[in-house]
């Protein structure tokens, strides 16, 4: 039985770069992704989620249900989208970019309303540096990538 082929990251340094943004989109892919749980869970799970992290009692109001499972389908929405980019890279840079810039920027807003809302300081400053990481990471090798296709840049 012959073995199969592991992926190799050589090549040239614009080949690699663009082999590690791809698989760092899809394990951010899949880690937004998997929020789709959240969509079908009971309430109850959810209650008892939002308890163990700080937030006190679940509000029993449908509008807090709506905007759960809402922003669980957000997230699962933009996970499946990561994936999707990191089909092709060089055709959806552009977009990837945004994504690396806008992300982080909504992700400061929502934080600083949080921190106005008096939220748990690890909920506050959890979301921008994770944010902020991965803005780092896929502008870094977008860079590298970048510098690869300039007129003039390595070979």
């Amino acid at each position: 039985m012959e073995k199969a082929a592991r992926p190799r990251f050589n090549g040239t340094m614009e080949q690699r770069c663009e082999r590690w943004l791809k698989v760092f989109l899809q394990f951010n892919g899949l880690f937004l992704a998997s929020a789709a749980v959240a969509l079908f869970m009971p309430v109850s799970w959810m209650a008892w989620v939002h308890e163990r992290v700080g937030l006190g009692e679940f509000p029993s109001a449908p509008i807090a249900e709506y905007l759960a499972r809402l922003t669980s389908a957000l997230y699962t929405v933009l996970g499946i989208l990561l994936l999707l980019l990191a089909r092709d890279i060089g055709r959806h840079l552009l977009i990837i970019t945004y994504l690396a810039i806008a992300i982080p920027a909504i992700s400061v807003s929502v934080s600083l309303m949080c921190l106005h809302l008096h939220m748990p300081l690890g909920w506050v400053i959890s979301d921008p540096i994770a944010s902020g990481l991965f803005c780092i990471v896929i502008l870094m090798l977008r860079r590298q990538i970048r510098k690869q296709e300039a007129p003039g840049g390595p070979a």
